[in-house]
């Protein structure tokens, strides 16, 4: 048990109160004072060190935490790891620090302010944080040696006031001041607040954890320590001998060149993004040796260490996405486009102005002849740099522009397969206009058949308007089968879609999409008579009908359709259809032989024996066995000229009467076989004598 028990001061380190308590119980060293199982310790760690040493120092566990570097394991931590808790009851979790933290973020040395120790003396907690190089509260440098004999200073030193080698009172020591309006002194004030009131850093980056803008600032700093002493971007406060800057072997930094190593670093953080930028801006310009390429040459260690290897946690995002910005704003594409980092970050590829050759294969996901034959069809326009006069690069604007088009371009395959029907059918869809067919001069990205996507679309949007949605009862007649069985009208498929659309054909499907399109179905009574009402509908005639209507035999039919007088509208293997106003049409203009036949009364051989005389002339070539055609017009002027014997046996019966007249008039016959008198002549010889 021990006697005395003094508090720690307000923000004392952990090995300075064991000092303090140590001396306060009469005591050499605190290795005395603790158990022999804790002579060794210097950070306690197990839960068990925690409670014996806050029972010897009569304080609670949370106490003990809030002086030790565990008070700081946020920033000690790196993202990618998760600190320990402590394993005691309390009332708030106690984290804590790595068994071997970083020495530039906490060392076991410290420095220390003259007027601090004025006013009390004990160490300070956060003068064991490197980063730690100046006093706020009297604004000046902190020294960590002894000014006079240059021993560096321990814990019961500070405690005693004076110097166990040379005797010099450590509150009379001489401190260089820090100007009050020195980046360094808004560091130092920052650094603080990231150390005990991390929730209050000004740097108006709340949402970035405390401990990843530690790692930043370091980054910062040892790129700055590697850009050369001559470097115009330096931060030297007023007042300290200027200090070394381009440190290239590792040794332990003075606490001046630490100062203006870190206040250099965080002109980087000021004004996020814009000092980030100025800080690339001077990077840039740095007098080092650089590497010889690409993004290294220009960022060097910055990029090669921090960018691509210690700064890939998700944690810095924000300085690896302002990275990505300065990139994209100041460098020229061919320095990015071909680097690791697109292949780290791709959605740099999606942001860059222009693409190389075989970026653009790659974007537009075709083959590099595939760019140039769209180069040759003015499709897309090659650029050249003067700076990479072998590249060939083309613009984003132009390569978003194809996507979008292609975008409406549906493969022929994705169409069949999302129609569900053959290629044939397809084809016929296209044929028929119900969709539409990329024109090859648009820019394809390859040859083939396309189809534009709004048609598609709008075909299945039409139909949903005219179809019901429910499912095929067992009477119910599918797409396939309805088309079968009108195939002698010629039924097919776009036909049937056709008069669906017209609303002339009510359908049903039993799903919402129309897809696939065969599951289309009909009830049995709408389509029974379906190939009548399309003959009505389109004024159709079979040959049947034209058989009958001109009362001609069979093979008259193919004598009318092999001399152009007679066109079938529609075909379906031997199965003919024909407009029925065209067949009107040839009935009022043309007269075949049989209607003669009929209408004069006489045998067929006569029309041979007439035309052979010349007293009548086809309309067309005959051959024999065919059918003679001759203009209706013209007969119908023949026979009001002339006249034949069965009408004359008609006007007058007793053929000896007949005969006598005629002979005693002097009228003679004009053609002898057939007999044919002229009409008038014979018309006046046979009326009645008037009395």
């Amino acid at each position: 048990m021990l006697l005395n028990h003094p508090p720690p001061y307000p923000n004392e380190a952990w090995s300075s109160w064991l000092w303090r308590l140590a001396q306060r119980n009469y005591v050499a060293s605190p290795h005395e004072l603790l158990p022999s199982t804790l002579s060794q310790t210097k950070v306690p760690y197990e839960p068990v060190v925690f409670r014996t040493l806050a029972e010897l120092t009569n304080t609670s566990v949370e106490t003990l935490h809030a002086h030790t570097p565990h008070r700081f394991s946020r920033l000690l931590h790196p993202p990618e790891t998760s600190a320990a808790v402590l394993a005691l009851p309390t009332q708030q979790p106690l984290t804590l620090a790595p068994l071997h933290p970083n020495r530039d973020f906490f060392t076991s040395r410290f420095g220390w302010c003259p007027v601090c120790l004025r006013e009390v003396r004990y160490v300070r907690l956060h003068w064991h944080v490197p980063l730690v190089v100046g006093c706020v509260l009297h604004a000046c440098w902190l020294l960590e040696a002894c000014p006079v004999c240059t021993a560096p200073i321990r814990e019961e030193e500070v405690l005693r006031g004076r110097c166990s080698r040379c005797g010099l009172a450590l509150e009379q020591a001489h401190s260089v001041p820090i100007p009050p309006d020195d980046v360094l002194l808004t560091l130092q004030r920052e650094i603080l607040e990231w150390l005990y009131h991390p929730e209050q850093s000004q740097l108006g980056l709340s949402h970035v954890p405390v401990g990843v803008l530690l790692r930043v600032l370091y980054g910062l700093r040892f790129a700055v320590q590697r850009a050369g002493d001559d470097w115009a971007f330096h931060h030297v406060p007023f007042g300290i001998p200027v200090p070394q800057r381009d440190i290239l072997k590792q040794r332990s930094l003075t606490v001046f060149e630490r100062g203006c190593l870190y206040a250099t670093a965080y002109r980087g953080l000021l004004e996020y993004p814009h000092g980030f930028y100025r800080f690339l801006d001077a990077y840039r310009t740095r007098p080092a040796p650089r590497e010889k390429t690409g993004l290294r040459s220009e960022f060097g260690t910055l990029y090669i260490s921090w960018f691509q290897r210690f700064w890939k946690h998700p944690a810095f995002d924000f300085i690896q996405q302002a990275f990505n910005d300065y990139l994209l704003e100041h460098l020229p594409v061919y320095q990015i486009v071909n680097t690791t980092r697109v292949r780290d970050y791709p959605e740099l590829l999606n942001r860059v102005r222009y693409l190389d050759l075989a970026q653009t294969a790659q974007y537009l996901e075709i083959s590099v002849k595939s760019v140039y034959r769209l180069v040759e069809e003015t499709h897309l326009t090659a650029h050249r740099f003067p700076e990479d006069p072998l590249g060939v690069w083309f613009a984003r604007d132009e390569l978003e522009g194809c996507k979008q088009r292609w975008n409406q371009h549906v493969p022929f395959l994705a169409v069949v397969q999302q129609l569900g029907l053959s290629k044939r059918l397809t084809l016929e869809l296209l044929h028929a206009q119900l969709l539409r067919r990329v024109p090859a001069q648009v820019g394809l990205k390859q040859r083939g058949v396309f189809v534009e996507r709004d048609s598609l679309q709008t075909l299945l949007n039409r139909l949903k308007t005219v179809t019901t949605i429910r499912p095929m009862p067992e009477p119910g007649i599918p797409l396939r089968l309805v088309c079968i069985r009108n195939g002698s009208v010629k039924m097919d498929l776009t036909h049937v879609l056709t008069r669906v659309l017209d609303g002339k054909l009510l359908a049903y499907h039993p799903n919402a999409s129309l897809l696939p399109l065969t599951a289309l179905w009909f009830v049995p009574q709408t389509v029974q008579d379906l190939a009548h009402n399309v003959k009505v509908e389109s004024d159709w005639v079979t040959k049947s009908d034209v058989r009958a209507y001109l009362s001609v035999h069979w093979r008259v039919i193919p004598v009318l359709l092999a001399k152009g007088l007679l066109h079938p509208v529609m075909s379906l293997g031997q199965k003919q259809f024909f407009s029925r106003q065209e067949l009107h049409s040839l009935h009022e203009t043309y007269i075949l032989s049989g209607e003669i036949r009929r209408t004069l009364g006489i045998p067929a051989v006569f029309i041979h024996y007439l035309v052979e005389q010349g007293i009548w002339s086809v309309k067309t070539e005959h051959r024999p066995g065919e059918p003679y055609i001759f203009e209706r017009l013209q007969f119908q002027h023949w026979q009001q000229t002339y006249i034949m014997l069965p009408e004359l046996k008609q006007l007058a019966p007793d053929s000896a009467w007949r005969t006598e007249r005629l002979r005693q008039v002097g009228i003679f016959p004009i053609a002898h076989a057939p007999l044919v008198y002229s009409r008038k002549e014979v018309m006046a010889a046979l009326q009645p004598n008037e009395p």
